[in-house]
C-alpha cells in the first residue's frame, strides 16, 4: 500500500511566534519604539521570509498591537 499525502495544513501564526519570541526575550513596546530603526527592518525580513500574506506594513502593525496587550 501507498499513502499520498495531498495538503498539509499548517496553523502557522508568524505574527503570535514573533510576539512570543519578543516577550521571551525581554522586548517590550517602549524597546520597539525606542528601537525602532533597528527593529523595523528585522520584523521586515521576517514578515517577507515567512511570507506573511498582509504585507509587511500590516505584519508590524499587528505585532505591535499584540505586543502591546501582554
Amino acid at each position: 500500500p501507498q499513502v499520498k499525502i495531498k495538503n498539509i495544513k499548517n496553523n502557522f501564526n508568524p505574527v503570535n511566534d514573533i510576539v512570543n519570541t519578543l516577550s521571551e526575550n525581554g522586548i517590550t513596546l517602549q524597546k520597539i519604539i525606542k528601537n525602532k530603526k533597528r527593529i523595523a527592518p528585522i520584523l521586515e525580513n521576517y514578515s517577507n521570509k515567512v511570507n506573511y500574506k498582509g504585507g509587511t506594513k500590516k505584519f508590524i502593525k499587528e505585532v505591535i498591537n499584540k505586543l502591546s496587550k501582554t
